[in-house]
């Protein structure tokens, strides 16, 4: 699959019928694109789902100032988290928030299960690579075609990616390894 970002800027823009860039420094518009939605595209995808290939496990370090109420400690999120998967909170159902780059919580320590910011692409799963080029086609279509028929098109796209992956995803892993909500009670 892709082994840069070029590389998935190039799906994006095979998707769009659009010629390929050879760096993001191009001086192209259809390159300028790419590399300003780029990044965004990446967080935004890595947010929707518990990629596996972009999970880290971290112990979090506790900060020295307190929050000012209703909890006796704050942990800082680690530089390159997107989304908390799980923490060492939920086991025991203790309680807990997550508030500006912090969790909050009265327990001594936490373990946290988090989605990072895994900017290696040639690590990631061949799904991630094919939704991230999907939700970045339906980012840059607006600056590169006519109408907001493409656009809609490639977040239709990218919503159909993002479907399967988690249908793939959901597959691989035990019972006890899935987050926990409404529809799946992860007590018993």
């Amino acid at each position: 699959m892709a082994s840069s970002p070029v590389a998935v800027c190039n799906l994006a823009l095979s998707e769009l019928a659009d010629k390929p860039i050879t760096a993001l420094t191009d001086t192209t518009e259809r390159a300028r694109l790419c590399n300003q939605f780029y990044a965004d595209a990446v967080r935004h995808v890595l947010r929707q789902h518990h990629w596996r290939c972009a999970t880290k496990r971290a112990s979090l370090s506790r900060l020295a100032t307190l929050p000012a109420f209703e909890f006796a400690y704050a942990y800082e999120l680690p530089p390159d988290w997107i989304r908390t998967v799980k923490t060492s909170l939920d086991a025991g159902q203790l309680r807990w928030t997550q508030e500006g780059g912090t969790i909050l919580t009265d327990e001594p320590s936490v373990f946290l299960k988090y989605v990072y910011f895994n900017e290696n692409v040639a690590s990631w799963d061949a799904m991630l690579t094919t939704t991230v080029a999907a939700y970045l086609a339906h980012l840059i279509a607006g600056g590169l075609t006519e109408g907001v028929l493409r656009k809609k098109l490639m977040h239709d796209l990218y919503l159909l990616r993002l479907k399967e992956a988690k249908a793939t995803d959901s597959q691989e892993g035990t019972a006890d390894d899935l987050t926990c909500t409404v529809l799946i009670d992860c007590r018993t």
